[in-house]
């Protein structure tokens, strides 16, 4: 409860207190975090502290670098390029280290995404399955190096395909002679390293990119790992991530729905499992709360204008992890949630949500709005609304 109270404060603080901002850094703003897809403006550069409430994190404090451009010969229908750095310390004492760019070429013929990641990482686990009770949380904590990099070509208006590869490695891993990952060992409980290439296809017609009302994005993607890509592990990924936005009431409103499935098969490592819960899919439950080897999701969300800068969201979804298809139990969640709009003429809000579960509900705050693009890395590595796929 108190982290809802802090909550609303920093909402209420966040909306209100923007309408007294210069004219000067609002357009800054405006141009360098949601920049219209089909305009050409200058480059840009902001480096910004942000702070964000999160179960899996409790309060954190995200201090970002973008880099925003289009390169040379850019047409107007080319999408904006970015280079980021960011560095985040959580109030459980987590550490996450990220830089990474996203660039797409004049007229959006190739797109080229990749990064680093370096974390360490305290959090929750319960164990594998669908049928765990929270009486078996425990904490146990590790370091992560991730690596990873796509390419991929247009091929008409709106399709792109091409190849990735991923190299993950988890280390240093600290927890009691007591804990479930020792008394009930899974793989990957002692580390390990996970590298493997991939294909990947995507279908976009969304207008932004940033934070899109109408327009469909679909993404399919296909990973293997074994001995002989370098990995430890024996298992191949594929991931389907499909959204849908609808817009309503002359563009005031917008209905947005996904549908996401996570499949495993062989044998991935207790990280690398479908994991239930988090900020994008499955708001209300912890991250990871429900792991097994494939995960499946859907969930509706319908986003309002309420009066000026503030607006309201309602969400409902139901989502299930299982090691055999016939073995699946389903978790539902559904809430509420609470947008104040930083800038009058862009996208950027104060998002609060407060999900609810048959477990009790938890609370999210932060920047930007849920589902507006790719993948947004915070919490290592999962499947998130926010950015599809877990090997991306």
């Amino acid at each position: 409860m108190r982290g809802l109270i802090y909550c609303l404060g920093f909402f209420m603080i966040g909306t209100l207190g923007a309408q007294t901002l210069g004219e000067r850094w609002r357009s800054l703003i405006a141009d360098t975090v949601a920049l219209d897809t089909h305009q050409v403006r200058p480059d840009y550069f902001i480096l910004v502290p942000v702070l964000r409430y999160l179960p899996e994190t409790r309060w954190s404090l995200v201090l970002a670098g973008n880099y925003i451009f289009r390169p040379r010969k850019s047409t107007p229908g080319t999408r904006p390029s970015n280079v980021r750095l960011s560095a985040s310390i959580t109030q459980n004492q987590q550490y996450i280290f990220r830089p990474h760019f996203e660039i797409f070429t004049p007229d959006n013929r190739w797109f080229l995404k990749g990064g680093v990641t370096w974390t360490r990482f305290p959090e929750l686990y319960y164990g594998v399955g669908n049928h765990q009770p929270l009486e078996r949380e425990e904490m146990y904590s590790f370091d992560l190096f991730r690596l990873y990099g796509r390419v991929m070509k247009r091929h008409g208006k709106n399709l792109y395909w091409g190849g990735h590869w991923t190299l993950e490695s988890m280390y240093r891993m600290r927890y009691p002679e007591a804990s479930l990952l020792f008394k009930e060992p899974v793989t990957g409980n002692t580390g390990g390293l996970a590298s493997g290439p991939g294909a990947i296809a995507i279908w976009d017609n969304r207008k932004n990119i940033y934070f899109p009302a109408n327009g469909v994005y679909a993404e399919f993607q296909f990973s293997i790992y074994n001995k002989l890509t370098g990995s430890d592990f024996q298992f191949t990924s594929w991931t389907l991530d499909l959204r849908k936005y609808i817009s309503l009431r002359s563009h005031k409103d917008v209905l947005a729905f996904q549908a996401y499935g996570q499949f495993n098969p062989g044998d991935p490592p207790f990280r690398m499992m479908g994991l239930l819960g988090g900020e994008n899919t499955g708001r209300g439950y912890y991250q990871g709360r429900y792991r097994d080897r494939h995960h499946l999701s859907t969930q509706l969300e319908y986003r309002m204008k309420v009066w000026k800068r503030i607006g309201m969201t309602v969400f409902a979804g139901i989502a299930t992890v299982f090691k055999e298809y016939p073995d699946r139990n389903p978790f539902p969640f559904w809430g509420i949630g609470f947008r104040g709009k930083l800038l009058r003429k862009e996208y950027l809000n104060v998002r609060l949500d407060i999900g609810f579960t048959p477990e009790g509900p938890n609370y999210y705050f932060t920047l930007d709005e849920v589902w507006q693009y790719n993948r947004k890395i915070l919490l290592l590595p999962s499947g998130s609304f926010g950015e599809p796929g877990s090997n991306s």
